[in-house]
């Protein structure tokens, strides 16, 4: 079930165990285990999540859920309305300047969530539902969480994330496009300053496109049925053999392999 409204919006999946998701959101969002337990992976970031944490990431993310548990509940809180400047600063200023993204959530927490998803059912006003979102952002801010749901950066940590942003931006790219003058033209940044940015988060440019091609490339074959040859020209590889190796380098299996021994419910959701 989907509620809706314009300030933000709540699913609840319910999952059987070792079901898939690849989940793609275009706004922030908050990942809260309500009953069970599931892994979350972004990129190479796994994160095992159990009941009453919560895990919280900003825009145009992509990520894998995996059920560890018989019966989950979790819910997805997607943030549309955008906070204000001092609102986000205040949020930096009570996390030290760092970028948690999980916590464990209190009986507060879990009220404000009752309380978003009981206005939906209600006539609320747009003036009722933005109190009640910015209280809830309110608490976000507190905990520090909430800046780093809106990629808010003071000066001095403006290289802070870049790999991520970058590996975000090449994913809603075709393989031709995934080049360092697109990236560039996007970010308005210069060549230089891209590579220097990268090379202070430990990774280069080429790095990162294959990176994002190999996650491309294991998403497809664990949710369609294609030939593996296709596979590798859809994420930018004519050769087989060049896609086989760089796919075994980060996975530890051969393409082939996984898709052979495939035995869980994979789907993909866009949100």
């Amino acid at each position: 079930m989907v509620l809706r409204c314009y300030m933000f919006r709540i699913i609840k999946v319910n999952n059987k165990k070792n079901d898939v998701k690849y989940i793609t959101f275009k706004k922030p969002f908050i990942i809260w285990i309500e009953k069970g337990e599931c892994e979350v992976l972004y990129r190479n970031e796994s994160r095992i999540l159990t009941s009453g944490v919560i895990l919280a990431f900003n825009k145009n993310k992509r990520i894998r859920i995996t059920n560890k548990s018989c019966d989950n509940i979790i819910n997805i809180i997607s943030l549309i309305k955008v906070p204000d400047v001092d609102v986000l600063s205040s949020s930096y200023r009570n996390s030290s300047g760092g970028s948690v993204r999980c916590f464990s959530v209190n009986s507060n927490f879990k009220n404000m969530v009752v309380m978003l998803d009981y206005i939906n059912d209600l006539k609320f006003d747009a003036l009722g539902r933005e109190f009640i979102v910015d209280i809830f952002y309110k608490y976000l801010k507190d905990f520090g969480l909430l800046h780093t749901m809106f990629d808010y950066r003071e000066n001095k940590d403006t290289f802070l994330g870049t790999d991520d942003r970058v590996y975000d931006y090449l994913l809603s790219l075709l393989p031709e496009e995934q080049v360092i003058k697109n990236t560039c033209l996007y970010f308005n940044i210069s060549r230089s300053t891209l590579i220097r940015r990268l090379k202070k988060c430990n990774t280069t440019f080429k790095n990162i496109v294959r990176e994002c091609r190999m996650d491309v490339a294991k998403e497809i074959i664990e949710t369609k049925n294609l030939d593996i040859d296709y596979v590798s020209m859809i994420v930018g590889y004519q050769s087989k053999s060049k896609f086989s190796n760089y796919f075994f380098e980060k996975y530890g299996v051969t393409p082939m392999e996984l898709s052979g021994n495939l035995n869980k419910k994979y789907e993909v959701i866009i949100l």
